[in-house]
């Protein structure tokens, strides 16, 4: 999913590139907003190593901007360009900055780029990708149990025995201890629970010996309940973010449940961060819940907040770039953004945006308004700029689907009627 997203976000703002602010020549080793015309100008040429080489000065200069914090995983993305080695060296470079400056949210800088290093290295250094997993610390030891199915999707919403039934019960909940993947640190159902569909539990309970931040990882639709009240509902009905991030405080412990529902992937990790945003260890039992009460609440990271801020104050390219940042959480939440951006800053891609952002919402449903919506926006892109190469693209897409599905209803249709295929 992120891959495809990030070479989306390549191929749009190509487009876009003579609708950006202009920045004078001179200020470009002082406004990040240079650095961005240059990234979109190289875009539109279609020249991938002066896009990468773009980007690279761009998160160089100003590691620690809101707007850098966008484009690290394109450097991933676009990676086999220069190679492992240039790639993770530039985001090393970028980590040991951070070490020894005092740049506010520089933790949390450190911890997304160590994910994109696990990320990167999964791809061309898999022993390197679990020395970063290591460091991570993500939640280990755990106890499932399912799947348990009933009404299809639906399931989420239905208590079953896990729910109703203490641990001390295991027998009754066909609970069983496991360990996540020792590579990854993932709790993947598929690999442990058969027959993969429905949903299925995990639990386990941490002693962190005071406030933490929870940060699940999953792109499926699941609950997560912390000491037995449901602190997130990662569903498609409400929210739903590849990320979710609890801050939790608890007298003793903090028990978790996961419900998860398996879908193109079934898994989910757990890292426990300090309030500065720190992986920690943190002692995880799998049989032992807690009993005492937990104060929990859901919130977002860094640029979150200040890019709001922007919108607030009407600075250009707040919605553009809160539509940015939803997307990278393959968030719905993306689409408001992106409507809000083509309503006030003509000067960005949101319309773009828009159209790929409802045409990820829509997946496989040809019928759904959101497809509907995403190829008209195509079509006048392309109408309002022929040489808007990545709509053209789209358009040349749905128009290519609509002649195989045409195709494929002419045997349908011949023998339906046959009278009318007669030569």
């Amino acid at each position: 999913m992120s891959g495809r997203r990030l070479i989306a976000k390549t191929l749009a703002l190509a487009g876009a590139v003579l609708l950006m602010w202009s920045v004078p020549a001179d200020a470009v080793d002082d406004d990040i907003r240079a650095y961005e015309e240059r990234i979109f100008r190289n875009f539109a040429g279609g020249d991938y190593y002066a896009l990468y080489d773009s980007i690279e000065a761009m998160v160089l200069r100003f590691p620690d901007a809101p707007e850098s914090a966008l484009y690290f995983t394109d450097l991933i993305t676009l990676a086999d360009l220069h190679g492992f080695a240039r790639v993770d060296g530039v985001l090393a470079r970028i980590m040991a900055g951070l070490d020894t400056g005092n740049a506010p949210n520089a933790n949390l800088y450190r911890l997304s780029i160590l994910i994109a290093r696990e990320r990167l290295a999964s791809r061309f250094s898999p022993l390197k990708a679990i020395e970063h997993a290591k460091l991570l610390h993500p939640v280990r030891y755990w106890m499932v149990s399912g799947p348990y199915h009933k009404f299809g999707a639906a399931d989420l919403e239905y208590a079953f025995l896990p729910e109703i039934a203490s641990l001390e019960k295991g027998n009754d909940a066909r609970w069983k201890r496991v360990v996540a993947d020792e590579k990854t640190g993932d709790i993947d159902f598929r690999r442990i629970l058969y027959p993969e569909r429905g949903v299925a539990y995990a639990t386990t309970t941490l002693s962190p010996g005071g406030p933490v931040r929870l940060r699940v990882y999953s792109p499926c639709a699941y609950r997560l309940l912390i000491n037995g009240r449901e602190a997130v509902a990662n569903i498609d009905a409400g929210i739903r973010r590849s990320v979710r991030v609890i801050e939790a405080k608890a007298k003793e412990n903090i028990t978790i449940v996961v419900k998860l529902y398996a879908d193109d992937e079934w898994r989910f990790r757990l890292i426990v961060t300090d309030m500065n945003d720190k992986p920690v260890p943190v002692k995880a039992s799998s049989d032992r819940p807690a009993t005492g009460t937990c104060e929990f609440r859901e919130v977002l990271d860094f640029p979150h907040d200040l890019l709001v801020g922007r919108l607030h104050g009407g600075a250009p390219g707040a919605s553009f770039h809160l539509g940015s940042y939803f997307r990278e959480r393959d968030s719905r939440e993306a689409i408001e953004y992106f409507r809000k951006g083509k309503s006030f800053e003509d000067s960005h891609p949101s319309l773009y945006f828009l159209a790929e952002s409802l045409l990820e919402s829509a997946g496989n449903d040809k019928s759904s308004a959101e497809y509907v919506e995403a190829a008209g926006i195509y079509q006048e892109l392309c109408e309002a700029d022929a040489s808007f190469i990545p709509a053209q693209h789209r358009r040349l897409q749905i128009l290519e689907r609509r002649r195989a599905m045409a195709e494929r209803s002419i045997p349908w249709r011949r023998a339906c009627c046959p009278s009318r295929w007669v030569a």
